[in-house]
């Protein structure tokens, strides 16, 4: 077996040395999606979730979208703002 050696990354002065994008644009769009989700986990019984594995499949659906469905559904029996009606802070408009 051949090994192969690196040859090292050499920039030379035309090439520009800084990302297309600035860091600090990415650290803010960062931390704006993460001001508007809270990750949870959900554990499901394996039959559940095949279940909504093959459901998803067959209506080019995601799972989340189905969580989200449920969710929104649960809140609104229970007489509950539902997404629609929530802003950014969790208020009803």
């Amino acid at each position: 077996m051949r090994k192969y050696k690196r040859t090292p990354l050499v920039l030379t002065s035309n090439e520009e040395t800084r990302p297309s994008i600035p860091q600090q644009q990415i650290l803010e769009e960062q931390k704006t999606v993460k001001k508007k989700t809270v990750d949870r986990t959900l554990r499901l019984p394996p039959a559940v979730y095949q279940l909504l594995r093959n459901l998803s499949h067959e209506e080019f659906r995601t799972m989340h979208s189905y969580y989200l469905e449920a969710l929104d559904l649960l809140l609104t029996q229970r007489g509950l703002p539902g997404f629609a009606e929530l802003d950014d802070t969790g208020r009803a408009s």
